[in-house]
This record gives structure tokens, sequence and C-alpha cells, in this order.
């Protein structure tokens, strides 16, 4: 699967969560909205990380539905799990599937590769310099 995460593709994507949900309704995604707001939560996350858009392609989302309720609450609750993956430009839905829940809720996870994770680390690194201990000789 491999949907572009589009507001030309918005009854693609509700049939999708239709499909997987089936009636559970009351801790699954029901809607396509939390689905552009999970891509404009990346972007803005990348922004801040400082992230050029040219290096975003890979990134993934991982994200289940479903809020914490109280610890005594005993039963198992259905949730909606889907995984994103970013494009040159543009955002995928790659899966979608019915999730288990407990009581902790669901749960979302923002994932780069390990050169996007390099390339934030050598731009977090220009902002600020390191100081040598006393007793260490300059390289």
């Amino acid at each position: 699967m491999k949907i572009l995460i589009a507001k030309e593709k918005e009854n693609t994507l509700q049939k999708i969560l239709a499909d997987i949900n089936g009636k559970a309704s009351a801790h699954t995604l029901n809607g396509t909205s939390k689905i552009f707001e999970l891509t404009d939560d990346a972007e803005r996350k990348f922004d801040a990380l400082g992230l050029p858009l040219s290096h975003r392609k890979e990134a993934e989302i991982e994200f289940m539905s479903g809020g914490e309720v109280a610890k005594s609450y005993k039963h198992s609750r259905i949730a909606t799990r889907l995984n994103l993956i970013r494009g040159t430009k543009d955002w995928y839905l790659v899966s979608a599937e019915q999730g288990t829940i407990g009581n902790y809720g669901g749960y979302l996870k923002f994932i780069l590769t390990a050169a996007q994770d390099a390339k934030v680390v050598s731009i977090v690194r220009r902002s600020y310099s390191i100081k040598s201990a006393p007793n260490e000789k300059s390289l």
C-alpha cells in the first residue's frame, strides 16, 4: 500500500479507515483530519530540528490511536495503527491496520534515518562550542 496523503485522496483514506476499523469507533481513528495533522506536525518538528526539505525523504511516522484510560480498566481496546513515510515532497500511507491497546493508550513516533539523524546533529552542533577541560590540550 502506498497512498498519497492529499486532499484529493481523502475519500480513499476514509474508506481505508472504515475498512480496518469495522464497527469499532470509541478509540479508533475515524476521520482523515488526524492523518493530515500528523504529517503537518512532523513537518513542524523537522523545521524545529533544522532538517532541510531535501533531507526529509524516508522519514517515518508510526501512530496508534487511543488515549489512556483508568488503570482499573481491564479490557483491551481496538485502535487504529498507521505507518506513514515521507517521499521527496509528500507523505504516503504505507500501512493501516487494526491494533489493540490496553489502558496505556496509543503512541506517536517520528522516525529518522541514520543519515537524517547525522544531519540534525551536525546542524545542532553549529549552534554551540565545546569548552576544553583545564587539563586538556587543544588539537
